[in-house]
């Protein structure tokens, strides 16, 4: 499944966000297209979490794409790209 995630990724994207992945049927590879993503704050970074939960723990079932490089640095310093497959 791939989930295109909204600009600006903040508690205000919960609303759409949370029932999509949801809706992924669990042990299932998530996708998360981060195209045109330019910001993300805390919030997202605990959906993202939650994201990981849906699929069951295994950091090759969820794959974080088209990052650009603040949101790549953003995941860095959070240490999420021990969590994720990010590219």
């Amino acid at each position: 499944m791939i989930i295109k995630i909204p600009n600006p990724f903040n508690f205000q994207a919960r609303k759409t966000f949370l029932p999509q992945i949801k809706a992924n049927p669990a042990g299932e590879e998530l996708i998360l297209d981060f195209e045109g993503v330019t910001t993300l704050d805390s919030a997202a970074l605990g959906m993202l979490l939650m994201a990981r939960e849906q699929t069951k723990d295994t950091s090759s079932r969820v794959s974080l794409i088209n990052c650009n490089d603040s949101v790549k640095q953003i995941l860095e310093v959070a240490q999420f790209h021990m969590l994720f497959k990010i590219s």
